[in-house]
Order: structure tokens, then sequence, then C-alpha cells
């Protein structure tokens, strides 16, 4: 025993497991997106360029380092000087590094025209169609040794660089919040623009952080790896920034409140509602709409904002301005000649990738998906959702149910994302179309003719979610659907109107509800309280709005109809009070009755008056049918033909057909025959029992 003891150290063994700290887990994670960035040749890595695209980067990081000196953003000091203002205000020193991209890289695609006939030229039209028709395994064999050529001969590439700070490393605290337009108040300058029969423009700020406000206290940069493009730079100096610094976790907001205050100094009224939206009224008529992200804007405006625009130009430094057809924020803008606007994701539908899967990985349908699979579906569940929220709302529903599937993602789900992917790319064109024709106000005094329409459709207990706490998933969840149009006035008494589509989202319902009518009331709930914010923000663009009684003077500017097929729903809110139902719905519905039951100027109704609906409501609700839902598509995987018709014609008719009335008669007699059958069959059951009992 004791010759063991003694040998113990010599052989002894030490294991152990290297935990991760929440930094170097946030590390890896953005570690790990920067090399998938990489791989999708959005990012370049310059040691792994040719010489010739080396020398592109370089002389595009050289175009970077001179608008910094341009702008005055930084100064450089030497090490010492920048030790001595650390030690003196507590500044933060963070090192730099180069993002270099090519921006023409989003025009190459396997499915490109350009690329294709080059195939046809360098390979065979077998090839060539191959490429276009057949599956995933025959376009990656092509892609292997062609796509290189291309992207080196068909299109040249367009360099840029960005010297950026590492923001992620800094650990001082500061706002970092920084509105930008939502995609709803893109849409409402759409519509304006469209209506009015005002061109539709865009700019970018010319690099747009440099023009944010000056910064309040010091910061200190590291040269990047490799340094910079001046021989008059050393190796160990520093950069002093004056001003917000791409990467820098505050540079976004401070670039904000410099554009906020200069739009504001013009004479632009920020949005009540919608953050980033600036309006121009005269007398109650808007002449000009501005939304901006980050350093981009865009914008509809008459000749009476040219001196107001001038005066913006005077103090921010506008990069390209572009007309009626542009790119903004990754979506393809086009306007036509009578004015009306086409909104499209073309490109980035076309870039979209399927997941790469064997013919014997796609029989194993209930199998788990791997890590690497899982990524893939992120990636493209992730791209799926940006261009559904851009201008594909058909889509809505299949990109909710894969972003629930993510969670626990099995072979079928993966099969799933594919086949959603190539039906899109069966037309990369479709989106959202805005045509002339809403009578936005032109005159002053003048009576809105445009209202809020609220469409809101829900299903039943068909969806499930993954539930983390359980790792288990949960059925009977209800899917809802919400379209908001801005409509002329007509959509409150008849049955058509022309619409254009400012909202829209596809979301399960996080309550399991029992019935039919609570799925649909809940939905509208949430739908009406959208529909309202929307209304205040026209209407504050219009100056009708109060910031103390914002919905009361929204709701008194103009009217919000409300769409519904559900019937019992539609009849109980008829009724001044409901009776027989639980107290969650009655909640609910004694919500929505506030909204129905209230005149125009007033809060809510006088609930002592209540026997009979208001001659001006501020809100009205309508019953249509199933078969004339615009809606029906996002609660459910169908055609979405009818919906893309609404969208693209911008006419709702929305009247009850023929051919659903009597489907409806049929439906109603059978229920009566069945409860007819039922109540007979109930009768001889307990006469059989009397008898019995006798």
């Amino acid at each position: 025993m004791n010759t063991y003891i003694a040998n113990f150290e010599e052989y002894q063994c030490f294991f152990a497991d290297r935990v991760g700290t929440p930094a170097a887990r946030a590390f890896m994670a953005t570690r790990k997106k920067k090399e998938n960035l990489e791989k999708n040749g959005k990012l370049l890595v310059f040691q792994k360029l040719a010489p010739d695209q080396q020398k592109l980067v370089e002389a595009a990081r050289l175009k970077e380092w001179n608008n910094y000196l341009k702008f005055e953003a930084v100064r450089v000091i030497s090490e010492e000087e920048a030790r001595s203002i650390i030690e003196a205000t507590g500044a933060e020193e963070l090192p730099t590094q180069w993002i270099d991209v090519d921006k023409n890289e989003y025009l190459r695609t396997t499915k490109s025209p350009s690329i294709l006939a080059d195939l046809k030229t360098t390979k065979n039209a077998r090839d060539a169609d191959m490429l276009e028709n057949k599956p995933q395994d025959a376009v990656d064999y092509l892609k292997n040794d062609l796509e290189q050529h291309c992207k080196s001969h068909v299109i040249e590439p367009k360099m840029k660089s960005r010297l950026v700070a590492r923001g992620d490393l800094s650990t001082q605290f500061g706002r970092s919040d920084s509105p930008t337009a939502d995609k709803e108040a893109v849409f409402i300058v759409m519509s304006f623009a469209s209506s009015r029969g005002l061109p539709i423009r865009s700019a970018d700020l010319d690099h747009g952080y440099f023009q944010g406000e000056r910064l309040s206290k010091p910061l200190i940069l590291k040269q990047p790896r490799g340094g910079l493009p001046d021989p008059s730079v050393k190796p160990g100096d520093r950069l002093l920034a004056f001003v917000p610094i791409y990467g820098t976790k505050d540079a976004g907001r401070g670039l904000w409140r410099r554009v906020r205050r200069v739009m504001m100094s013009a004479g632009f009224h920020e949005n009540l509602i919608m953050n980033a939206l600036y309006s121009y009224t005269l007398d109650g008529v808007v002449e000009a709409l501005v939304a901006t992200h980050v350093d981009d804007l865009i914008w509809a405006a008459t000749e009476r904002c040219d001196d107001i625009f001038n005066e913006v130009r005077r103090h921010l430094t506008f990069g390209t301005e572009e007309e009626r057809n542009f790119r903004f924020c990754g979506i393809e803008i086009a306007q036509q000649d009578d004015y009306g606007i086409k909104v499209t994701c073309e490109q980035s539908t076309k870039r979209l990738g399927v997941i790469r899967l064997s013919a014997e990985r796609r029989k194993q349908v209930s199998e788990p998906a791997t890590t690497q699979e899982t990524e893939q579906l992120m990636s493209v569940v992730g791209s799926l959702m940006w261009i559904c929220r851009s201008c594909r709302p058909g889509i809505g529903f299949a990109v909710s149910k894969l972003q629930t599937a993510l969670r626990k993602a099995v072979v079928s789900d993966l099969l799933f994302a594919n086949k959603v992917v190539k039906a899109i790319q069966e037309d990369p064109t479709v989106g959202l179309t805005y045509n002339p024709g809403l009578k936005w106000p032109t005159e002053p005094g003048e009576t809105p003719q445009i209202c809020i329409a609220a469409v809101s459709d829900a299903s039943h207990g068909n969806e499930e979610v993954f539930l983390d706490e359980w790792q288990e998933v949960e059925n009977f969840r209800s899917q809802g659907a919400k379209l908001i149009f801005l409509a002329d006035s007509s959509a409150i008494e008849t049955d058509q109107a022309q619409v254009h589509l400012v909202s829209f989202a596809s979301s399960i319902q996080q309550r399991v509800v029992n019935s039919t009518i609570k799925a649909e009331t809940y939905q509208l709930t949430d739908v009406v309280e959208a529909a309202d914010l929307v209304r205040a923000a026209i209407a504050d663009a219009h100056g009708a709005v109060e910031e103390a009684r914002w919905e009361t003077t929204a709701a008194a500017w103009t009217t919000s109809v409300w769409f519904t097929d559900c019937r019992s729903c539609y009849d109980t809110l008829q009724k001044p009070i409901a009776k027989t139902v639980n107290k969650r719905l009655g909640i609910e519905l004694a919500g929505l009755r506030q909204h129905l039951w209230r005149d125009t100027g007033f809060p809510k109704p006088d609930r002592r008056a209540l026997e009979e609906k208001p001659n001006r409501p501020t809100d009205v609700i309508r019953w249509i049918d199933t078969a004339v839902m615009v809606a029906d598509a996002l609660t459910k995987l169908m055609q979405t033909v009818y919906l893309q018709t609404v969208l693209d014609c911008n006419v709702w008719c929305f009247a009850q057909t023929p051919e659903a009335k009597a489907i409806k008669a049929r439906k109603q007699a059978q229920r009566k025959k069945g409860t007819a059958a039922a109540a007979s069959q109930s009768r001889d059951s307990q006469a059989e029992d009397a008898n019995e009992d006798d």
C-alpha cells in the first residue's frame, strides 16, 4: 500500500471542463456570426482575396481614411498622449478593425440571367438547364467551378470599406437606443406619395455617423491590424475621436439626435406615435412626410417644401440622392409615370438558398435536425422573415410556423422551409403596390375622405408552440392575423373600397382558448389597438392630435372600420350589454364595445345611455363572409391568390358572393337537420328509459 501511495503523484491526472463566462459566450456568438457572413460572401477576408481584388480593397480603405480626415472625425495622437488622456479623464480605449464588403455581391446569384448565359458559353445547355431546374445537388456541382469565374468576369466588384471600433468590448455605460422608422412609417410615406401624385425620393447621409452629435467624453482608438493607409501615421499612434464612430454602442443615437434636431429646427414635426417619422403641415394639409432609418431617408414632398429641404441640406451632407427607382434598406422601390409605387425584395429573394439535404436524409422526416442543419434553418428563416416583413405578407403564416419550429426542428421542418423558398422564388417580383386614388386632404379644413380598415381573423386550436421550461411541444394554440389598410371612406358603408396596406402580421396567440369566438375576439382586440396607433400617427401628421388626448382627438379625425368573419363576435358587439359570457371574454367584449358605442370627441360612451349607438361613432364593425376575408391566408396554409390580387390592384370587394351565400345556407340547413335528429334521438331515448322504469 505504501508503494502505491508513494507513486500516486507520478500517475495522478487532472480533469476539468472549461466554463465560459457571459463575455466569452457573447464573443463566440459574434465570431460565429462573422464566420457565417464571410462564408456567404457578405464579408471579405483580405488575406484570402486575389491580388487584384486586394488592390481594390486597399483603394476603398484609403477612401474611408480620407473621409475620417474630411469630416475631422479623429485626430492622430501619440501613444504617450493617449495614456495621459486616459489617466486624466478616464477615457476608454477600443481596438478597431476593417470591415470590407463587395456592394455588388447581391447581384450575383446562381439564377441570374447573366450567369446562366455565361454558363451556356462555358459549359453547355444541358448543364445550364440543370442549374436552373434540377435539385440542389446539381446546383452545388456546377457552382463549385463556375461561381468564382462569374464573380470576377460577369459583374465587376464594387468594394467598400469601413473602419469600425470594437464597441462590443466597451465597458462604459451609455444610452444606445436610436429610434428608426418602422415599416409602417415607410408604407405611409408611399401611400402619401402615390395618392398626392408626388415623386418618392431617398438619400443617404455621407458618412452619416460622422455627422452625429459630437462626443461628450473622449474616446481613444487603436489602429486596425495592418495599420492605416497613411505613411505619416506611426505604428504606435492612436486616434482621438470627436464624433460617433462606426461600431460604438452609442453611435446610432448620436446620429439620431443630430438628425432629429436638424429636422425639427427646419420646421418639421416629429410624429407622436411613430419613431423617426417627420411631417410638415400647413393648415391641416400635409406638405411633406419623411421617414429616417439610421443614415437613410425616404420622403415625398410638394414644391412648397423646397426651401425647407435646402435648409436640411445646409446642416446635413447628403450622399446619393435618388428619385422614383432605388433601393431603400434592402427593398426595391419603383414608381410609375402615374405615381403608383411597387415595392419588392427581388434581389433578396433570388439570393435565398435552400438547406442542403441528401436524398437519404430527406426521407428521415421525423428525425431531429443536426446542429448544422438548425443553423442553416435559422439563416433561411431569418431571411424569410425579412422578406415577409418588407413586402410579402402572403408568406406570413409559413414564416410564423417556421419560427415555432426553430426551437426543436426536425427534417420535415427543413423540407417545409425549402418548399417556402422555392415557392417565393417562382416569382420574386411579388410585392406591395400603392396605386394613386386615395384622397388625402389637399385643402385647409377639408373633411378627410380616408379611413382605417382593420381586418382581423383567427384560426382556432390548430397550432403548436415549444415550451422551453418543459422542452415539450404544446398543441391547441390559435393563429391570429392582422391587416391594417388605409382606405377610402366608402369602406364604412359600401361593399368595395380602395385600400393601401400599411401594417400586417401573422402570429400565434399566447393564450389557449376553448372556442372560436374567444380566439376571434382576442385577436380583434389586438388589431383594434394597432389600428388606433396607425390612425393616431396619420392624424398627428395632419396636425389633428393633442398629446394629452391623443386617442380621442385621433378618433375624431377619421373613422376606424373593423372587419371580422366571426358572426357571433359581431352579433355580440351589437348589444349594449353582453350576457352569458365568461368573465375574461366579457372584459374583452366590453373593451371593444366602448370603441363602437362612443360618440366623436368623447373618450368613452355614457354607460347610462346605451339604448342605441351614437350617430357619429368613432369606430364601426362590419361582418364579412370568409370567402372574401382577405386575411384568411395569414391564419392557415392556403393559396394566397385572393390576397395578392387585392394587394396588386388596391381594390377590395367584401360583398358576400352568391356562391358563398348558397354554401352558408346549405351548412345552416345541415346544422338544423343534425340538431333536429339529435333532439329526436334524445326524446326516443327518454321514452325508452321511462318504459323500462314502468
